[in-house]
């Protein structure tokens, strides 16, 4: 199935001690109406940190996550699987 498109919501903040939080958002990728994959991340985000950071962490974790899927199903599309398979 090919990844059509992606949605990002925010999951949660959690203090985890004074003056630090744990947000979590979460990542969903589609094939049209179809969900392929539905996946958290987090970052640590301590008062007065600078928030392009955190969004910058979430933005590198989720496009190798999304590169990672790619890759996977590529490889498991390959027509040799196929073939493999059908012997």
């Amino acid at each position: 199935m090919a990844l059509t498109s992606v949605t990002v919501t925010k999951q949660s903040v959690n203090q985890n001690m004074k003056g630090q939080y744990s947000v979590v958002w979460e990542l969903k990728g589609f094939d049209g109406a179809v969900e392929l994959f539905s996946v958290t991340f987090n970052e640590d985000y301590k008062k007065g940190d600078n928030i392009s950071r955190v969004e910058a962490g979430f933005k590198d974790q989720m496009q190798d996550y999304i590169d990672k899927y790619k890759k996977e199903q590529q490889y498991l599309n390959a027509a040799v699987h196929d073939t493999s398979v059908a012997n």
